[in-house]
C-alpha cells in the first residue's frame, strides 16, 4: 500500500491526539477538497473507519502501517549513520 507524505502525516496526527478536521487541514496546509480526498482514500484502504457519522478513527491496519513505516524509516537512518562513520 502506497500513501503520500501528507496522508501519512494525517495518520500520525490522528494516532497522537484527537483532532478536528479544521485543525488537521490547517496543520497539513490542505484545502477542504484535498483533505476530503485523503480521508476517502484512507477509508477505502481501511486505515480509517467511521465510529459515528462524523467521527473517524485509526484502524488496526492504519496503526500497523504507521509502526512499520516508522520502523523502516528508523532503519534507514541507522544505515546512513553507519555509512557516514
Amino acid at each position: 500500500m502506497n500513501i503520500t507524505e501528507k496522508e501519512f502525516d494525517l495518520l500520525k496526527m490522528l494516532y497522537s491526539r484527537d483532532m478536528d478536521a479544521e485543525t488537521a487541514m490547517v496543520l497539513l496546509h490542505l484545502s477542504k477538497n484535498d483533505f476530503n480526498t485523503i480521508i476517502k482514500k484512507l477509508l477505502e484502504n481501511e486505515m480509517l473507519h467511521y465510529i459515528t457519522y462524523n467521527i473517524i478513527e485509526l484502524t488496526e491496519i492504519g496503526l500497523e502501517y504507521i509502526n512499520k513505516k516508522e520502523e523502516i524509516d528508523n532503519n534507514k537512518k541507522t544505515v546512513k549513520e553507519v555509512i557516514n562513520k
